[in-house]
């Protein structure tokens, strides 16, 4: 025979290897062959300390469960804060870029509106310089258009310049036209 590491000879029987049984099987086999079980009773002192481990076991795991969910909520909430904040940067982009056109715009327009290009213009076009600028004076209507307008709406655009009209008309020249004649004569 030969020896091997273990320090049994090869070809030796070994004891057979058992197989590891639940607790519970023993006891019942123990019980079954008439043996006795390994049971006991209790105590009120050992009892309450299950129930203590228990109720810290169980609260222990709510803790962490809430400290869990705790965690997971402010990382939804800081992902929606980083969403929001990627989005107004974009946003804060496009309105840096519309205030920067909006401004081409105006110079651009301040460029068109500009006295010497209309004269420029209007001189290619064939039009020329009055001699003579001749104001026109504001008519007064007379009370009984006064009285129908208060029913019609009045544009926004006349309903601005009434007020420096009549500031023009001088008082007491309500029913008179502007050259002093009077209606029907």
């Amino acid at each position: 025979m030969r020896a091997t590491g273990t320090g049994a000879p090869v070809g030796a029987s070994s004891p057979p290897a058992r197989r590891a049984e639940p607790a519970g099987a023993r006891r019942t086999a123990a019980g079954a062959a008439g043996g006795h079980a390994h049971f006991r009773v209790l105590g009120q002192r050992e009892l309450a300390l299950r129930a203590r481990r228990r109720r810290t076991a169980r609260l222990l795991t709510l803790s962490v469960g809430l400290v869990v969910a705790a965690m997971l909520a402010v990382a939804a909430a800081q992902a929606l804060v980083a969403e929001r904040q990627v989005r107004l940067d974009a946003i804060e982009q496009q309105l840096g870029a519309a205030v920067a056109q909006e401004q081409g715009l105006q110079a651009t327009r301040a460029s068109l509106e500009a006295p010497t290009r209309v004269l420029r213009i209007a001189e290619r076009a064939g039009m020329t310089m009055p001699r003579r600028i001749t104001n026109l004076e504001p008519v007064d209507p007379g009370p009984s258009v006064r009285a129908r307008a208060g029913d019609v709406p009045v544009p926004p655009a006349l309903a601005l310049h009434v007020p420096a009209a009549e500031r023009l008309i001088p008082k007491g020249s309500a029913g008179r036209r502007p050259s002093g004649r009077r209606k029907g004569g």
